[in-house]
């Protein structure tokens, strides 16, 4: 749970190198359907440029290959 409120309060993981912010959501999405359900709550408050940034990170990580496959789908920006 700490983990997933850190990552969504954590505006800086999409200016993270790449490589890093998919270990730290790849993480994310592998901690549990609890920690993945307050993330895409959390992602409600932040600010719509940063909402913006952060979906098309993990979009870029699902189509690469940080977020194939069973994580695929799991984060959510709300």
């Amino acid at each position: 749970m700490d983990l997933a409120r850190g990552v969504a309060s954590a505006a800086e993981v999409v200016g993270i190198p790449s490589g890093n912010s998919g270990e730290v959501l790849l993480l994310l999405a592998d901690s549990g359907d609890e920690a993945v359900r307050e993330f895409n709550a959390a992602t409600s408050h932040m600010e719509p440029a940063v909402k913006h940034r952060l979906s098309a990170l993990i979009a870029e990580h699902e189509r690469d290959e940080w977020l194939e496959g069973e994580p695929c789908g799991r984060l959510r920006v709300s």
